[in-house]
């Protein structure tokens, strides 16, 4: 299997040779217009600018863009009034790119600039002409190269992003709400609201991030409301059609209800995995698409009061048949999904303020205002939710908020369907958000540091003597002891889980953190115990059932139980093959494949 799997990316890695030279390119050969600086806009005070048919106003710090004309007008009304953004956010982004390239494959990454030139230009061939007139005129108006315009509108995209959003009723108004979760958080520096006019379609808003012309989350004049959540599959599809945030910025573009949504995504063939969730108020109904290949499958809201999904399929068979185990029945979206769902049953919501209070939400479970569970990206509200957004499609009303991170803490603002129509609708939460961000922040730091395998700088950041640590800390040590047992002590790491199961008794990830470490040191009755404990602890979880399965094979082998150590290698090969499978999940059906007699 292994030789298999080595032959595959050998073969891989010459095809992408052999391409790179052939079809070397860089930025400047998809540049097609000179940068021009003669390119102004009118100053009319300082929160707000003309140039053409298109206007910039800044509101409580927020850009809200509106744009008129031809597509080509419209990018170079963008681009000249956005220029001092796009130029920022480009520059941020170019310095990402060695950050996103270090996690890609192992052999990817040596051409690393090359393959994200070549995944470009073939994104961009799949790009609409109009949409391409578009961002050469952004290009022009900005003065970048088509090429860094293209990076920008397509960034979202390429790194991928995930997402809470739920459809609910409120009286007879229906309300699409959502989490925004994506990386690098310095894209919370860049928020905007975007009204669209384009010359011959309709009439719509996008809610996003400076530089995408796509739309990641909007809704047109009909109250048709449009939001994408990312799907992570095993594998990706190959596909010459339309990019996602543009298909989607069709849709509200052309689209005045759900059956003609449903028609312009019969035929589409996606190359990822996506959850478009649709909204419609004159139907006051609503669908979630689950979107993969040429595969549609949908979940209608119809008589239910809500309706939700975080990043997996809602469909059972297109979760086990296009995700791993790992990704689809994991915590941070089975146990997100139940919160939510259990808020939207539970709770009286009725008003847009308990909309909000359900995506600001950070309670796992029994355990309430508890952060330790958001840095484990367990919750709703978290480290990397960078916008949340609510749109009541009845009124056709838009209610946004930015920020680092938590930023169903931050304040936010109310935008009606004028252009001019903005108000401030609710005051931040500036003390949780100030200590969930600092917390947020400390974790992306000590991550970062766990995955440049800088183990002993890790371990002078964590204090391990101290019992008192968080749950994240304590996730990265158990991870670096499993890569790298000499490093670690195993009793220091037995003294943090016990400390912290005195708090979180309930939580099925101690369990198998103390089993697996039990098992290694030789007691092997008591960590077989353990393990046993977060077995019926982890219902849900099929991502950690697998990894119980296989602790509890090797137990059982060590006591020379071979019945009970194959009984359990075969439940976790198993369950395993129930989804798709990717190599992690390869490499650990191997590992127990030795335990089954």
């Amino acid at each position: 299997m292994k030789a298999r799997i080595f032959n595959h990316k050998v073969f891989i890695t010459l095809i992408l040779f052999l391409i790179i030279i052939l079809f070397r390119i860089n930025n400047n050969s998809l540049q097609e217009y000179n940068q021009s600086n003669d390119l102004k806009p009118i100053i009319i005070d300082k929160n707000r600018r003309v140039f053409g048919k298109g206007e910039l106003r800044y509101n409580y710090g927020v850009p809200y863009l509106k744009l008129s004309g031809s597509n080509f007008e419209m990018g170079l009304q963008y681009g000249v009034l956005m220029r001092e953004e796009i130029h920022s956010i480009y520059q941020k982004l170019n310095d990402y790119k060695e950050e996103f390239i270090s996690n890609t494959s192992w052999y990817i990454r040596p051409f690393g600039n090359t393959y994200l030139d070549l995944k470009l230009k073939f994104m961009q061939n799949r790009i609409p002409k109009e949409y391409r007139r578009e961002l050469q005129g952004l290009a022009l108006g900005a003065g970048i190269t088509y090429g860094e315009a293209l990076f920008s509108a397509l960034a979202p995209e390429l790194f991928g992003f995930g997402c809470s959003t739920f459809l609910k009723r409120l009286g007879d108004r229906l309300i699409m709400a959502r989490n925004f979760d994506i990386s690098p958080d310095f894209l919370a520096d860049y928020p905007i609201v975007i009204d669209f006019n384009p010359v011959n379609n309709g009439n719509f808003k996008s809610f996003g991030i400076v530089g995408v012309l796509g739309v990641i989350t909007g809704m047109n004049q009909e109250g048709l409301g449009v939001t994408l959540n990312a799907v992570k599959t095993a594998e990706v599809n190959k596909s010459d059609e339309i990019p996602i945030l543009y298909k989607t910025r069709r849709i509200l573009e052309n689209s005045t209800n759900l059956k003609e949504v449903e028609g312009r995504l019969e035929d589409y063939n996606s190359d990822l995995g996506w959850e478009m969730i649709v909204g419609s108020a004159k139907e006051d109904n609503g669908v979630i698409y689950d979107l993969f290949g040429s595969e549609l499958r949908k979940s209608p809201l119809n008589q239910r009061d809500s309706l939700l999904t975080t990043n997996f399929f809602l469909n059972q068979e297109m979760r086990h048949k296009y995700m791993e185990v790992s990704v689809a029945e994991h915590p941070n979206n089975i146990g997100r999904y139940e919160n939510i769902e259990g808020n939207l049953r539970d709770n009286n919501v009725e008003k847009i303020n308990d909309i909000i209070n359900i995506l600001a939400d950070i309670d796992f479970y029994k355990y309430k205002d508890n952060l330790d569970f958001s840095m484990l990206t367990f919750t709703a509200n978290k480290y990397s939710t960078l916008q949340t957004i609510i749109m009541d499609l009845t009124k056709r009303e838009g209610y946004f908020a930015n920020a680092k991170g938590y930023s169903a803490f931050a304040p936010f603002y109310k935008y009606g369907w004028s252009f001019a129509d903005i108000e401030l609708y609710r005051e931040e939460d500036k003390q949780i958000r100030e200590l969930a961000q600092s917390l947020g922040h400390k974790y992306n730091q000590l991550l970062k540091i766990y995955q440049n395998k800088q183990y002993q700088n890790l371990l002078q950041k964590i204090d391990i003597t101290k019992n008192d640590i968080s749950l994240v800390e304590l996730d990265l040590l158990f991870k670096v002891w499993k890569e790298n047992k000499d490093i670690v002590d195993e009793n220091q790491l037995l003294e943090a889980i016990d400390f912290n199961l005195q708090r979180y008794r309930d939580f099925s990830l101690l369990y198998i953190m103390k089993g697996r470490i039990l098992v290694y040191l030789g007691q092997i009755s008591q960590g077989i115990k353990s393990l046993n404990q977060a077995l019926d602890l982890a219902s849900d979880y099929s991502a950690y059932k697998v990894k119980i399965y296989s602790y509890l094979a090797e137990g059982y082998f060590k006591l020379n139980n071979k019945e009970k150590a194959s009984e359990y290698a075969s439940k976790c090969i198993n369950l395993i093959q129930k989804f798709a499978v990717g190599t992690l999940e390869e490499e650990l059906s191997s590992q127990v494949d030795k335990y089954i007699d």
